[in-house]
């Protein structure tokens, strides 16, 4: 079946399922009861099921994306309630979010793309000329961050911790709400991360001390960046849809985007949570750097791990038991 005729043949039962959850969100919970409950469970599960079909035919497609937002609205109608608020979160990061990740893929790594060609403009111009860092940083940034200060440090580490929290999440939410400004302040945020990530690594191998720099970079930092690529990959996709809607309506389109992207932010608010932490408290640790090199290695492979396979399982058994 070719998508045209996919969205035919089902499109009425995706609105029928559209005008339940309209009517829930206009009466108090108690009161949505009885038949429309089995009504709305029976509807969300067809979807599920549609969902994915699209996901193994057209996974690219604005039809996809048009119910995955659909039947997580759905999921959250009929089980959020369900299980306590603990079981809702553990199932939103173990099988929502990285299903989310998933699908903006093209997105995301387009934020990596972004950013590592930051990295190498920032890298090759400091390595070239010391002096062009401070084109890119005041000089108050430099002296902080120059590679004679680098290594172990007695500090605050809790203190440390949230303030470095605070800042990436900051950073985040504005690589999100660039969606606003068409993605250009996305592309903005993306890049200057990265242009200053590679002049600071040219700037430590220019003194023989990228073994250090990078001791104290990546054990937070795979964390920390895949989360602002999963942030900026949020606001490219909503700006996308914003410009490109495709067959459905410009604003069915934001809305189905804008959905993904909040989950999208509210996962990498957990992951820079992570990071933080780890940057407030092993980063200025005495650890050996063979343990810190050890321990990124780690969470570079978890993440991998995770957002490859986390949910799938759980989706190919519901495809099997709807399909």
């Amino acid at each position: 079946m070719d998508v045209l005729s996919f969205r035919r043949r089902y499109e009425s039962e995706w609105q029928a399922l559209e005008d339940l959850l309209r009517s829930r969100t206009r009466r108090r919970a108690g009161a949505f009861r009885g038949d429309r409950i089995g009504e709305l469970t029976r509807r969300y599960q067809e979807a599920a099921s549609h969902l994915s079909y699209a996901r193994a035919y057209f996974p690219d497609h604005d039809v996809t994306v048009y119910l995955n937002a659909l039947v997580a609205r759905a999921h959250l109608a009929v089980y959020g309630k369900r299980g306590g608020q603990w079981r809702s979160v553990g199932r939103f990061l173990a099988a929502d979010f990285p299903a989310a990740v998933r699908s903006c893929g093209a997105f995301f790594a387009l934020s990596w793309l972004i950013m590592l060609s930051g990295m190498a403009v920032g890298f090759i111009a400091v390595l070239l000329s010391r002096n062009s860092l401070y084109a890119f940083l005041p000089a108050s940034f430099v002296h902080l961050f120059h590679p004679s200060a680098a290594g172990p440090h007695v500090v605050n580490a809790p203190l440390m911790a949230s303030s470095i929290m605070s800042h990436n999440i900051e950073v985040t939410v504005l690589s999100f709400l660039g969606a606003f400004t068409l993605g250009l302040f996305t592309v903005y945020e993306l890049y200057f991360n990265g242009l200053l990530l590679g002049a600071l690594a040219a700037l430590f191998l220019r003194d023989h001390r990228s073994l250090m720099f990078w001791s104290l970079i990546l054990p937070h930092g795979c964390i920390e960046l895949t989360a602002i690529s999963i942030a900026g990959a949020a606001g490219l996709s909503v700006a996308y849809r914003l410009l490109v809607p495709g067959r459905l309506t410009r604003r069915e389109s934001f809305r189905t985007a804008a959905l993904i992207g909040a989950r999208l932010l509210a996962g990498t608010m957990v992951m820079l949570v992570i990071a933080g932490t780890i940057e407030g408290f092993l980063t200025p640790s005495a650890l050996a750097i063979g343990f810190k090199y050890a321990f990124a290695a780690g969470t570079a492979v978890l993440l991998i791990v995770y957002f490859s396979l986390a949910g799938r399982r759980g989706l190919s058994r519901r495809s099997h038991l709807t399909g």
